[in-house]
């Protein structure tokens, strides 16, 4: 049975990845017994699973954390363009300081398309480099252009 102690370290935890602009629509559960924090779930790359483990180690009394998240394989993206798509908005948000809407994307078998225009070569490159790293990715053809 869960003490208070364990209630309340949860509901800090689950506030803390809620708060983690990085972790919006990964498949991340908790749970804390006996003030040990155990994450599972899956992530999309490396990187959220560094994030996820940092924003727990924020939080006021995380002592132990036993990390049980997994970083999904190429194999299990394989087909899915749909979850491509949306690690590909994610990351574009994230990383390319670009005006909404100018750099859309397409993705088909894994391949990314990018198109638009950006305001500098920088935002270009950056476009392109956030998203060649998202797992599944098997390719990307920047057609962005600087205006």
């Amino acid at each position: 049975m869960a003490t208070r102690q364990d209630i309340e370290l949860r509901r800090r935890v689950q506030a803390e990845l809620d708060w983690e602009p990085d972790l919006r629509d990964q498949e991340i559960a908790l749970a804390v017994t006996d003030g040990v924090v155990t994450l599972w779930g899956q992530v999309v790359d490396a990187e959220q699973k560094r994030v996820a483990m940092a924003a727990v180690r924020r939080v006021l009394g995380v002592e132990v954390v036993a990390d049980e998240l997994r970083v999904r394989s190429d194999g299990d993206l394989v087909g899915c363009d749909v979850e491509i798509a949306h690690a590909v908005h994610h990351h574009l948000k994230l990383h390319v300081k670009a005006q909404p809407n100018c750099v859309t994307a397409t993705v088909v078998r894994g391949w990314v398309t990018l198109e638009g225009m950006v305001e500098s070569l920088q935002q270009r490159v950056d476009a392109e480099r956030s998203v060649r790293g998202i797992c599944g990715v098997r390719g990307v053809t920047n057609r962005l252009q600087v205006v």
